[in-house]
């Protein structure tokens, strides 16, 4: 599912063309309302058993979904992997840096809870495009992008997702490639990111009290 996001360029043309090519291809075009609707948009219109979110200017492996999705197989809940890090300037890398923890099993709740902020200090469980989700814990609990933060609501998610996690998975390998360009939504100034950062800290507060 690729979900346009009213953009103004030749977006939803060049989806046409990709959907003409390949079946399985479903695109939607929604008027620009920020990335939590337009993921909240393509969850609703989701009918597999597992959930995988990626944006539309980062570089999954070739692997990753095959990597994730076997892991999910197996009865993880939630399966993810270690990424890095690509700096951009002028059109070029100028560094990359890798972000992982090693191999790690949980399966329980516990021992999830237990091995959760150390992930959360290597940076590995903030985003959703090191993630797979399984779509039945979503239905089931209405789990949603929160819309009325321009940002860091992808971290959000997880809180509400992370609850419901029995079985986990960390892959060791690093099988996305995420870039942070000058002009991307991440390197502006955005008032929301500080409101939803102490909410942030609120929901994790309250996973560790209950």
């Amino acid at each position: 599912i690729v979900v346009d996001g009213g953009s103004t360029d030749d977006t939803a043309l060049r989806l046409a063309r990709y959907a003409e090519k390949e079946p399985r291809l479903r695109n939607y075009t929604v008027p620009n309302g920020g990335p939590a609707r337009a993921r909240n948009f393509g969850i609703r219109k989701a009918e597999g058993q597992y959930l995988y979110l990626c944006d539309a200017d980062d570089l999954p492996e070739p692997q990753l979904l095959e990597r994730l999705t076997a892991e999910m197989d197996r009865g993880a809940d939630l399966a993810a992997c270690g990424f890095i890090e690509e700096r951009e300037e002028n059109g070029r890398v100028v560094s990359s840096t890798p972000f992982s923890a090693g191999s790690v099993r949980c399966e329980s709740h516990g021992e999830f809870l237990e091995a959760l902020p150390g992930l959360m200090e290597k940076q590995l469980m903030y985003v959703n495009w090191n993630k797979m989700y399984r779509m039945d814990i979503i239905r089931r609990e209405k789990t949603a992008f929160t819309e009325e933060y321009a940002s860091c609501e992808d971290r959000l998610f997880n809180l509400a997702y992370f609850p419901f996690v029995e079985k986990f998975t960390l892959l060791e390998e690093p099988l996305f490639h995420y870039y942070v360009r000058e002009g991307s939504l991440n390197s502006k100034f955005l008032p929301s990111r500080y409101q939803s950062l102490e909410c942030f800290d609120r929901v994790l507060a309250d996973l560790y009290r209950e």
